[in-house]
């Protein structure tokens, strides 16, 4: 098995759910921590980051993580069924986008084989430069967070998933998204700086 870090694709647009020209005194405070939000979720409005770029599949949301579009949600669905849900946002240029709010956090990470950066006053944990997993923790789903980070991530090759994320995107040449892989299972790891956050 092998996991991969979802990274925006930056050929692609990116967006702003306010607009970047103007205060964002009164913006609704929200945060992607791993828990369902559709019951209370008011669509947010979406304004483009650079208006010379293409318009992709997913586009990074510099306020909360990863948009998506209809299309790559219903290529997705099976997928995103059983670990996320898709927060609606207002319209944009006649598509319609969601936020993806990945529900599946499970604990995976093995602590002791990661290694971490700390600081140097207070000796706490903020980053993470390489990553560990537990193997036998991973999700069948292939999509997931992991808790106190912010960051998604995919499992490829998992030997109970029928449908794995990454496969899909590649297979249906959904735009917007690039992977970087930051663990593998033969031992080979990926230095990476990735900031801890509360999930």
């Amino acid at each position: 098995m092998k996991v991969f870090k979802l990274a925006p694709d930056f050929a692609f647009q990116t967006f702003h759910t306010s607009d970047p020209n103007n205060s964002r005194d009164g913006e609704e405070e929200y945060l992607l921590d791993g828990k369902s939000k559709l019951s209370t979720w008011k669509p947010l409005p979406i304004f483009e980051a650079d208006p010379g770029l293409e318009l992709g599949n997913f586009a990074y949301c510099w306020d909360g993580g990863f948009v998506v579009d209809t299309s790559a949600a219903e290529v997705l669905k099976p997928i995103l069924e059983q670990c996320a849900e898709l927060l609606p946002l207002k319209g944009y240029k006649s598509r319609a986008y969601h936020l993806l709010n990945v529900l599946n956090c499970p604990d995976c990470l093995d602590e002791q084989r990661t290694k971490w950066r700390v600081g140097k006053k207070n000796k706490t944990r903020f980053a993470i430069e390489e990553y560990a997993f537990m193997p036998e923790k991973l999700p069948d789903s292939t999509l997931f967070r992991i808790p106190k980070n912010v960051a998604l991530f995919t499992v490829v090759d998992h030997p109970n998933s029928s449908a794995e994320f990454k496969k899909i995107v590649e297979r249906e040449g959904l735009t917007g998204l690039k992977f970087d892989e930051v663990w593998s299972e033969d031992g080979r790891r990926s230095r990476r700086k990735d900031l801890v956050k509360k999930c």
